[in-house]
This record gives structure tokens, sequence and C-alpha cells, in this order.
């Protein structure tokens, strides 16, 4: 198992910032488009790109695309709830267990366990612990960490200026 280590960073122009090892060494580098539209991220290893994260220009719901060499991989949309906002990721052959919003989930591909993320409270920014169970899922998971933070930082901005 590999753990990584994502800190959003308080001020962060265009949303850059790296995702850490246990160690404490950068691994991967998060790089957001600044005034552009869509909005997308950049996950890089070693510089080199492993996933595109898109938000969906027009949509009732947030709606992210997780993209991997030009195709998508995944969808994760907001869904309407009464009580507190849910998210569902759509991908072939994979299953969530646990709290998405409360970002404490476990990720299955084809039954099997593949990696869980964590919010790690009590922090001054946003911080999630990234268990990889499955090496070959490793770009997978941390995009789904990245884009689901954009998720639940733009519904708080958005509910900021009401």
């Amino acid at each position: 198992m590999k753990t990584y280590i994502m800190k959003q960073k308080l001020i962060a122009l265009g949303g850059k910032f790296d995702i850490y090892d246990e160690e404490e060494n950068p691994v991967y580098q998060v790089e957001g488009s600044f005034l552009k539209i869509p909005k997308s991220y950049q996950v890089k290893r070693d510089g080199v790109v492993i996933t595109t994260i898109r938000k969906k220009v027009v949509s009732l719901f947030p709606t992210f695309y997780i993209e991997s060499d030009g195709e998508v991989i995944a969808t994760i949309k907001k869904r309407l709830s009464f009580i507190k906002a849910k998210y569902d990721i759509e991908a072939h052959g994979i299953t969530v267990k646990g709290s998405v919003l409360d970002m404490d989930f476990q990720v299955f591909k084809d039954g099997e366990l593949v990696g869980e993320i964590n919010q790690q409270w009590l922090k001054l920014t946003s911080t999630y612990a990234i268990h990889i169970y499955d090496p070959k899922m490793e770009g997978f998971m941390i995009s789904i960490c990245v884009a689901i933070d954009n998720a639940k930082e733009s519904e708080d901005r958005a509910t900021d200026l009401i």
C-alpha cells in the first residue's frame, strides 16, 4: 500500500499544488487553469500529464470529467439531495462505498478494493490521505480526490455569495 497526502494551499493562484508521499516528497503536481473556461486541472508526475480534469461548463449540478489519453475514464456528478450534497462517481467497473462528500470512502474495481480517501480533520487547509492498494489505479485515485475537492470548493464559494 502507498499513501499520498494532498494539501490544498490557502491561496493557490490557478490551483497549483503538490501531492506528497509519506516521506513528504512531492510526487504529483496539480496545475489548474487560470481564468479559463471551462476550468480544468492537469495531474502530472515527473512533468508528464497523467490525467486532465475538466468541469462541465453548463450543468444544473457540478459535473467533472476525468480524462486520460484523450478519453473520459470517469464522470463525477453532484446529485440532488435535500439534506446533504451527494456525488456519484461513474466509471467502468468502479463502485464507491462510504461518504464521498465527507471525503471518507473506499473505491472498488470489479469488487476489489483499490484505494481509499480520507479527509484529515483539524488541519488549517483541506488535507486528504489517499491510500492506494492497486498501483495501476494510482492516477485515478489522485484525480478523484482533486475533482471532488474542487467540486466542494466551488460549492463553498457559491454559498459564500448568497
